[in-house]
């Protein structure tokens, strides 16, 4: 109940904010036009009490006049009308065809046929005639008051005249005032309501309906921008934090689904040793009188699956120190002298290499150090010449350093089996193998490689590959000298 009764007044305030121009418009109209009637009717009212004042002051001069006309005395009258004060009133005697027979102001506009006027016409018809107009002759406004009078000989009429009240001229630039106001506070009001009805309401309309879409779950939606107005800078700021966000969800979802990838692979890789060990380990439990040469095989795959394990879990655990406070790690990092990794590195493998009857030779040896963690970067290159003595069937594998535009290269370089075209791409994934079988069985992880990447994006650099199938390949880490090169986001994930 309290929800329903809250929810009226916001509707409430809503429609009264966007109809706001057009309610004053309405409010400022009808106070205009009350204004109006209200003046109308004053000079109404005005002009009565006018004539009425002015009906008052003739009636005994009009008495005068008629009484000569009564009496057939027209040349009377009209001399009556031409002797007449023209300071207190103008009188103009009227034949019945409108001819003017006397006129107090005589003027050759005064004696024009009189036929047309308005007073005359009124008087004509038996009543008193009134009207207010602007005098040619007197070149001034004037009151007219036309007294029929009916003879022998026609209709006569008896018309006075007066100036008009001065303030009576104030009406009509009133009337015109206000007509002029209703005109602009409707053309002002009118526009005001559309600017925010088409600029304003329903732009934000519609980026609040798409807004709400868009946190509903339809990511295909898109704020709408307007072209122009007051709300298409917030039009704009939410598109870039909507795409932003649809950003960040994606992220979000690729990485809850890389996680799982990751568990699941994880899953698998232990899956395997550890089959392999519980397999050995109750067959040497039940199978007492083994035979010897069945009882060391048994063993032996003991040690394999037992190295392989300890592998993968140590490359887990690299992988997630990398990740771990990348910030800090950089922080931590000293001078490292590359020839002295490489060399050192080179040793490392030579007797495996002697092994497997691959020679190992460094090619190019530059004097280049980079700021960094020695730990890393030594195991970041053992791990592509591992991958260069296990996997390449290469006869020998050429290292080197060099510099090249600020960066030094330590490049692996074999020639053996290389890798297809449509494998490069995804070399660099976790447990992303080219050859699954061939890999396992050699005792790889999958995971040395993007250990690598990691590696070398953790300095600002990054790790290339150029291959051919079969003409072997070359990996090279590419560091930046000054310590500040490509630095990536902690949340990377190959």
């Amino acid at each position: 109940m309290k929800r329903k009764f809250f929810s009226v007044p916001r509707k409430f305030e809503e429609y009264v904010l966007v109809r706001l121009p057009l309610i004053l418009l309405c409010v400022m109209d009808l106070l205009l036009l009350a204004a109006w009637r209200g003046e109308h009717h004053f000079m109404k009212t005005l002009d009565r009490e006018v004539m009425d004042g002015l009906a008052q002051k003739v009636d005994l001069t009009a008495a005068v006049i008629r009484e000569k006309l009564l009496s057939g005395n027209t040349g009377s009258a009209m001399e009556f009308c031409r002797g007449f004060d023209n300071r207190i009133f103008r009188i103009t005697l009227i034949a019945p065809q409108g001819t003017v027979l006397a006129d107090t102001t005589p003027s050759h506009l005064a004696f024009d046929n009189h036929a047309g006027r308005s007073e005359f016409r009124a008087a004509q018809s038996g009543k008193t005639g009134f009207a207010r107009r602007y005098s040619d002759t007197l070149k001034e406004q004037m009151i007219y008051y036309a007294v029929p009078v009916q003879t022998a000989h026609g209709l006569y009429v008896i018309r006075f005249a007066k100036e008009d009240l001065p303030y009576m001229k104030i009406f009509p630039w009133i009337t015109g005032g206000i007509i002029l106001l209703i005109a602009v506070s409707t053309g002002l009001l009118g526009w005001l309501q559309v600017y925010l009805l088409k600029r304003i309401y329903r732009p934000l309309v519609d980026v609040g309906r798409c807004a709400g879409d868009i946190f509903g779950g339809r990511s295909e939606a898109r704020i709408p921008i307007p072209s122009g107005g007051p709300v298409k800078p917030l039009a704009e700021m939410l598109s870039k934090m909507t795409e932003q966000l649809k950003r960040q969800l994606a992220e979000m979802k690729k990485l809850e689904s890389f996680r799982s990838d990751f568990i699941a692979n994880v899953s698998h890789e232990l899956k395997t040793p550890l089959t392999c060990i519980i397999g050995a380990v109750e067959t040497i439990q039940e199978e007492r009188a083994l035979p010897r040469e069945q009882h060391d095989r048994l063993l032996k795959m003991l040690g394999e699956q037992s190295s392989r394990l300890d592998a993968l879990i140590r490359d887990i655990l690299s992988l997630a120190a990398l990740e771990n406070d990348p910030d800090r790690r950089r922080k931590e990092f000293l001078p490292v002298d590359l020839r002295e990794l490489l060399e050192t590195s080179a040793r490392a493998f030579r007797q495996e290499a002697e092994r497997r009857g691959i020679e190992i030779r460094i090619t190019r040896s530059e004097a280049l150090s980079v700021p960094g963690d020695a730990r890393l970067l030594e195991q970041a290159l053992s791990n592509l010449i591992g991958n260069a003595l296990r996997y390449s069937g290469s006869p020998d594998i050429e290292l080197s350093l060099s510099g090249e535009n600020g960066f030094a290269v330590l490049s692996v370089t074999d020639h053996g089996c290389g890798i297809p075209a449509e494998n490069q791409p995804r070399i660099f994934e976790r447990f992303y193998r080219v050859h699954k079988e061939r890999s396992r069985a050699l005792g790889g992880t999958g995971l040395g490689l993007a250990i690598v990447k990691h590696i070398t994006q953790l300095h600002g650099g990054r790790v290339e590959l150029f291959s051919e199938n079969g003409k072997g390949c070359r990996f090279g880490i590419r560091l930046p000298l000054s310590g500040r090169g490509e630095q990536f986001p902690s949340g990377e994930r190959s």
